[in-house]
């Protein structure tokens, strides 16, 4: 899967280059689905399924990924590693 511009392959890859729109991108396409089961994240990806499409996909992908949501991008990617 794709997040700025790098393959990566793993949940820490994912946070080490970790872009909000890649994410909501990726979410859309199916392909954040493929990746989380391709890294054995079975229940998170299947989490994926009980988002609603309104403005709480953004909270709810971060829920599921273990991300805090008052975090800033570069704090993301800096120390979610």
């Amino acid at each position: 899967m794709m997040m700025r511009g790098k393959e990566i392959s793993s949940l820490r890859e994912l946070a080490a280059n970790f872009a909000i729109d890649d994410l909501i991108n990726v979410y859309y396409t199916g392909e954040l689905e493929f990746f989380l089961r391709r890294c054995g994240e079975d229940n998170k990806a299947n989490a994926l399924g009980d988002i609603p499409q309104n403005a709480y996909l953004l909270v709810r992908l971060y829920e599921i990924l273990d991300i805090e949501p008052d975090l800033t991008e570069n704090h993301i990617r800096r120390y979610h590693v």
